[in-house]
């Protein structure tokens, strides 16, 4: 942090902690607020802008991150009154704003059109910062040809090269040229090769193409630098279980996540390992780790719902696991959906009788969909154990071929008072379908 920004701030938190009046440039103001944004400071930020409009009105600069921030909340209606309304159009903030306006309406021809116009002429360092800020919005909303189209015009002595070859490094894996993504990723660290994050970024493609080697001697690398970086912690671990280094894996997992006793990443790996293993009394503990350190909104958490419920019922404690298992829904998973994870999970684990009772559940699910019946049926018919559930709330049919072109489904239905739903129409599973009654009656008089 820069000497006067860090006198600004305490400044200004001191005068704010007083309830004194005083004044502060907005300029400088808008620079706390782009610290405190940067910092997750966001009770702190806005609190600032608060005091930066009742301060400056009508300043141009307060008046643009005013509006960056409501189109960041999603209120682009709100945003574009307030930059509609700036007397400079031409200032540089009011011109990005008006571009991202255009690519997230889908013209990304329209900014375009503008920076084509620059290559015309001698290009200064200004247009090479034009180039990059709008390629990085080009990113943000998966504009990846035109984002390479201009940030390949940037020369490698521009002073910003290190971010431009960061774009282009993350823009080409989107394309699955991992040979260029790497060159980029690589360019990026001979321009800054004491930077822990370049080299967890290089290790991060290299993970991700299976050059499991070079992804942890970049990691190692990364882990020189900053021996606290979890990330490249975890994908080192990761890569050594890839290339069947399991238990020197294992052991580096468990020395490291005693250093950062709130990752997740970290014991998820090594409990899985240990799972794999069936080395179930020791997966316990990094498994139930993971699943307490894991946001509830991060999607690794369905991920490690699975691995406890299924670790317990390797443990013999299906309670338990019947219990995990349907958190699932607090994941944005369906309760049915839920409930034909747990049959399945229980038919691999051995649980017969559990996994028909959860089917049986499933199907009691008021406004059950016909498709969801198919799925029922699917699994019990996949497990052999079809006779075992006929008490659901529907009838299904598994073979039609014989007598009567299958118009037994008449006197089945008429016994047992259910309403058919699905029918198998060979001898594959992949031939049960769902009942349909006029297509049914008009087949049988064809």
């Amino acid at each position: 942090m820069e000497k006067y920004l860090r006198e600004a701030i305490e400044e200004y938190e001191r005068n704010m902690e007083r309830g004194q009046s005083f004044y502060m440039d907005a300029s400088i103001l808008m620079d706390i607020e782009e610290y405190y944004e940067k910092t997750g400071r966001e009770y702190d930020a806005e609190r600032l802008m608060r005091f930066a409009e009742r301060l400056h009105p009508d300043n141009e600069d307060v008046l643009i991150v005013k509006a960056l921030r409501l189109k960041n909340m999603g209120k682009w209606t709100e945003a574009i009154d307030i930059v509609d309304k700036i007397p400079n159009q031409q200032n540089r903030e009011v011109v990005l704003f008006w571009d991202e306006c255009d690519i997230a309406e889908g013209r990304a021809d329209i900014p375009a059109l503008r920076l084509e116009k620059m290559l015309t002429r001698n290009l200064t360092v200004e247009d090479y910062d034009w180039f990059l800020d709008v390629s990085e919005i080009y990113m943000d909303y998966g504009y990846y040809s035109y984002a390479v189209k201009f940030l390949e015009k940037i020369p490698k002595n521009y002073v910003f090269n290190g971010r431009v070859e960061e774009l282009l490094s993350e823009a080409y894996l989107q394309y699955k040229n991992y040979d260029k993504s790497i060159e980029h990723a690589e360019n990026q660290i001979n321009a800054a090769p004491y930077d822990a994050i370049s080299w967890t970024q290089l290790a991060e493609i290299q993970r991700g193409v299976g050059k499991y080697s070079d992804c942890i001697n970049s990691c190692d690398y990364a882990l020189a630098i900053d021996e606290d970086n979890s990330q490249a912690m975890s994908m080192k671990i990761f890569a050594m279980f890839a290339l069947g280094q399991i238990n020197e894996g294992i052991e580096l997992g468990l020395e490291y996540a005693k250093k950062v006793p709130n990752n997740y990443s970290i014991p998820m790996y090594v409990g899985e390992q240990l799972y794999s293993l069936s080395r179930y009394t020791e997966a316990s503990v990094p498994l139930r780790t993971a699943l307490r350190n894991c946001p509830i909104d991060n999607p690794d958490r369905a991920r490690i719902v699975n691995d406890v419920a299924y670790l317990s019922a390797r443990m013999q404690f299906p309670r338990s696991s019947a219990e995990v298992i349907m958190t699932l829904c607090a994941n944005g998973i369906s309760i049915c959906d839920a409930y034909l994870q747990k049959a399945e999970m229980f038919f691999e684990t051995g649980y017969r009788d559990l996994a028909v009772g959860a089917t049986r559940q499933m199907a009691h699910i008021p406004q059950l969909e016909d498709k969801d019946y198919v799925r029922i049926a699917q699994l019990l018919y996949q497990n052999e154990c079809f006779n075992e559930a006929v008490d659901i709330s529907s009838l299904a049919i598994t073979k039609l071929d014989g007598a009567s072109k299958g118009g037994i489904i008449f006197a089945i239905a008429k016994e047992l008072k259910l309403p058919t739903k699905i029918i198998g129409i060979g001898e594959k599973i992949d031939d049960i379908t769902e009942f349909n009654g006029q297509d049914f009656v008009s087949a049988i008089f064809d």
